[in-house]
């Protein structure tokens, strides 16, 4: 791998670390704010009633249990400070944030119902007066926003590494991470020898670069001058980063040369 290319994976994985950390800054703000007017606000108004007070309770509760019961809970199941988390404790991670993930998306589901939308611009009536005032928003904006950022905020926690990892190898499969230092000219995968599908399905099931079969989208397939066979669309990409076969890392650029051909 050429210096150029290790620099772009330490780029995109610092921007992931960067994404994780804001996103989880934002999250914490957000929940404050949301606790904040639903908990010492000016009182819940009667638009908000319902489905935004009920599911405000859960997420405080359980962010109230979660803080006592829960590291009372991982305790008891043998996670100490500073060791290893045993598998219990890995479920038990796990159980809380599929929670979360359920309970933030019920709350974006409610937020197009038509008492979210009154919550959206509640509004004052004087008693005396019988004045109507615009009320506060407030309450339903922390409510969206919270929701919102609790999805994206769980799904990097319970991916983790993971998702980085999913999308640098996408990224790489498709030639966004190319280093042009071991790259292969353009146009090698177009220069290779094309073959039929009976034929290349002959020499394996599937495409080793996209382990998809043969003849199910990817172009036609090209044999590469040690005998393996690629989707053309798998090569070309393939071929933005390396040039050297993906099986048995032959350099195709070299051995495709005119000099080199039987």
């Amino acid at each position: 791998m050429g210096e150029q290319l290790i620099l772009r994976y330490a780029g995109l994985f610092f921007l992931w670390v960067s994404l994780f950390l804001l996103s989880m800054l934002a999250y914490v703000g957000v929940t404050v704010w949301a606790v904040i007017k639903f908990s010492f606000g000016r009182g819940v108004p009667e638009e908000c009633g319902g489905s935004y007070e009920n599911w405000m309770w859960v997420y405080v509760v359980s962010i109230l249990l979660n803080a006592t019961l829960g590291r009372c809970a991982k305790h008891r199941l043998g996670y100490r400070s500073g060791e290893p988390e045993p598998v219990a404790v890995k479920r038990l991670n796990r159980a809380v944030c599929a929670f979360y993930v359920l309970l933030f998306a019920a709350g974006l589901l409610l937020v197009p119902g038509e008492e979210a939308q009154r919550c959206r611009r509640p509004v004052v009536v004087d008693e005396e007066t019988g004045a109507v005032s615009p009320g506060d928003a407030g309450y339903f904006a922390s409510w969206v926003a919270l929701c919102a950022l609790g999805v994206f905020v769980q799904a990097l926690i319970w991916g983790g590494l993971g998702l980085f990892a999913y999308l640098a190898v996408w990224l790489a499969r498709n030639g966004y991470l190319s280093d042009e230092g071991t790259a292969a000219p353009e146009g090698t995968a177009e220069g290779l020898e094309s073959v039929g599908v009976g034929e290349a399905a002959g020499g394996g099931d599937v495409c080793a670069v996209c382990l998809e079969a043969f003849g199910e989208g990817g172009g036609t397939p090209k044999r590469t001058p040690c005998g393996h066979v690629f989707h053309e669309k798998c090569l070309a990409n393939w071929f933005k980063v390396a040039r050297t076969c993906p099986v048995c890392r032959l350099d195709v650029v070299e051995q495709a040369a005119p000099d080199n051909r039987v």
